[in-house]
């Protein structure tokens, strides 16, 4: 059997007999689930692996006719989205309740810790890990669509669970790709720029008017703030997420995909900025500096040059220094001046670790 990206899912009860011991040693063959596995190179980038992993789960989902509707973080793949990273665990709604999570010492490994007696943070950790986890909860046949052969949850149902249920990292970023979606966002966004928001607009009103169903539940006021804050027009996960550390952290919010005319009479779009401090931020892609690094720098600094050139100030951050959210939020912070740090933090978009270490306002613990 294959994936749909051409690799191989090998069923997991034959894995002994297909694959020597050094290759489930070194990961050739990498178990996935009870019956599923995937031959994989060692050398492979992590995130290609997850995601072959994934594509293998919702395959065997559709050939063992599993019942449930694919939701949150895989339906958002499904519909075309961006994800902050990727993950092999597939969601699915089913019409049943699940029994929950069971762990407990067995005889290969009997000093294993039990889920009753697993941390709250190891049983998120044991969580996350599962190929697939079932939810029960009430989901109207019009939320339901098939999409090649598999029934995924809605485009609209979709971005609301993943803004109810996901991080608020991993939500907005997401959410914002699913607005694209949604809206029928390209690569320039700002061409279209009137059309995009004032679908974006429409959109935003039917999510909020949903949402009220849920008031007072699980994940309402993270969604809320997912959804007040999403845009069809940020171009990387990266861009959401400093959007986000901004608007969690109480600096003003900045606007995006700014047109700024340079010295050299070319018009650039910086990323994100705040026009009255003519402050610009570019978070600086991994991909295109992979493909061409000196001829990328090269571009890099004369775009920079000729903004610079008309009064503006550039901050530059990559996606390395976005994941230590604390120093990013700090040299956001020390390039704004104090008229633009005083807006109150949406603390719904902290995620749980930075809610638990005291937010990510500078100063505040």
């Amino acid at each position: 059997m294959h994936t749909t990206d051409g690799s191989q899912r090998i069923p997991h009860a034959h894995v002994g007999a297909r694959s020597s011991q050094p290759d489930r040693e070194t990961g050739a063959i990498q178990a996935i689930r009870r019956g599923t596995a995937i031959r994989a190179d060692p050398d492979e980038p992590h995130w290609r692996t997850c995601s072959r992993a994934r594509d293998a789960i919702i395959e065997s989902c559709g050939a063992e006719g599993l019942d449930g509707v694919v939701c949150q973080e895989a339906a958002a793949r499904i519909h075309g989205a961006r994800a902050m990273s990727e993950t092999r665990t597939i969601h699915l709604v089913t019409s049943w309740k699940p029994g929950g999570l069971r762990r407990r010492p067995s005889p290969r490994n009997p000093g294993r810790v039990s889920s009753r007696d697993a941390s709250r943070g190891e049983r998120r950790r044991l969580l996350e890990a599962r190929p697939i986890v079932r939810h029960h909860m009430p989901l109207d046949d019009r939320d339901v669509v098939d999409l090649s052969g598999l029934r995924v949850t809605g485009l609209e149902r979709t971005i609301l669970d993943c803004a109810r249920f996901l991080q608020p990292d991993r939500a907005l970023a997401v959410v914002d790709s699913l607005f694209a979606v949604a809206v029928g966002a390209d690569e320039h966004p700002w061409d279209h720029r009137h059309r995009i928001e004032t679908a974006c607009a429409e959109l935003r009103r039917r999510l909020l008017s949903r949402l009220e169903e849920w008031t007072g539940q699980r994940g309402y006021r993270r969604a809320q703030a997912v959804v007040l804050a999403a845009t069809a027009m940020s171009q990387s996960v990266w861009e959401s997420e400093a959007r986000r550390l901004c608007l969690a952290s109480g600096l003003t919010p900045p606007q995006v995909q700014i047109p700024v005319r340079g010295a050299d009479g070319r018009v650039y779009f910086a990323d994100l900025g705040w026009l009255l401090v003519r402050l610009l931020l570019e978070i600086d892609g991994e991909v295109k500096l992979a493909e061409d690094p000196d001829g990328e720098l090269r571009r890099r600094a004369v775009r920079e040059g000729a903004i610079r050139d008309v009064g503006f100030d550039m901050l530059r951050l990559s996606p390395e220094d976005l994941r230590d959210t604390r120093a990013a939020v700090r040299r956001i912070w020390d390039a704004l001046p104090p008229s633009a740090r005083d807006a109150p933090p949406i603390t719904a978009l902290l995620t749980t670790h930075e809610r638990e270490s005291g937010g990510l306002r500078p100063g505040v613990r």
